[in-house]
């Protein structure tokens, strides 16, 4: 797009995001940098808190409703329908605010507690459910990767809870990641119903280096394996941590989780 504009100018490139650099956000879900126009008009980077404020403030003032509405929602993980209900909110923050880039171009509460509105990727998992359209076996690139838990009951052998992900084509997820990425390792854990118990540690697939990193990846399938021992009828709990990228943009980090019926 910029080439059937600027050509070999390369003087026009450097004025173009000079002028753009504050107001560019990506389109999901490939990592594509468009300008915010909207944000633009305001002439406050939408890495700024106060442009929230502003946004917020154009509501309050019967400005531009529509506008405010589109930054607000753009920006963060909410989806308020009044213009107090924001700035409540966003008054409550304020201190603590800071923009992600890696998190999805929002703004986020800088808190551990999960509780906290702000901080739930619960309407980007709807709507981006709402959007699929499956492919690749029930994967696309803005849900690649899919769960599933099942019982392995092999005749004279010991039980086992088998979780297996399975990750769409150029896609991967996080075995071990060295301290300097920013990445979120794939984590399993299985809560088992009373007369049941865990049998020696979790088996792992086998995994991949990423690059020249020390991070390394599972990719294509990977079965998780927790061999149980017990009886009974009950439900076991798996919660499955885990973060998706391809060779240009990682998506949020994803929390699932999956029921297996024991017998």
């Amino acid at each position: 797009e910029l080439f059937n504009r600027f050509g070999l100018d390369s003087a026009a490139y450097a004025r173009y995001y000079d002028e753009n650099y504050d107001y560019f956000y990506s389109v999901a879900p490939a990592y594509t940098l468009v300008v915010d126009e909207d944000v633009k008009s305001l002439g406050v980077p939408n890495t700024d808190p106060e442009v929230l404020d502003r946004a917020i403030a154009l509501w309050e003032q019967g400005a531009d409703e529509a506008k405010a509405r589109r930054i607000l929602t753009r920006y963060t993980l909410l989806d308020y329908q009044t213009v107090n209900e924001w700035r409540g909110w966003f008054e409550a923050h304020r201190s603590r605010l800071f923009f992600t880039q890696s998190g999805g171009f929002v703004f986020m509460v800088d808190t551990e507690d999960r509780a906290i509105p702000g901080n739930s990727y619960a309407k980007v998992v709807a709507e981006r459910d709402a959007a699929v359209t499956k492919q690749h076996g029930g994967n696309d690139r803005l849900a690649p990767v899919n769960l599933k838990a099942h019982i392995d009951s092999p005749e004279g052998g010991a039980k086992a809870i088998v979780v297996t992900l399975s990750i769409s084509s150029g896609f991967h997820v996080y075995a071990d990641v060295a301290s300097q990425d920013p990445f979120i390792p794939t984590k399993v854990t299985v809560e088992l119903p009373a007369g049941y118990a865990t049998v020696g540690p979790m088996r792992a697939p086998p995994v991949k280096p990423l690059a020249e990193s020390t991070t390394t990846v599972f990719t294509d399938e990977a079965k998780f394996v927790q061999a149980i021992a017990g009886h009974g009828a009950g439900t076991a709990k798996v919660t499955v941590t885990y973060q998706a990228c391809d060779d240009h943009v990682c998506l949020p980090p994803t929390e699932a989780e999956l029921r297996v019926r024991l017998h």
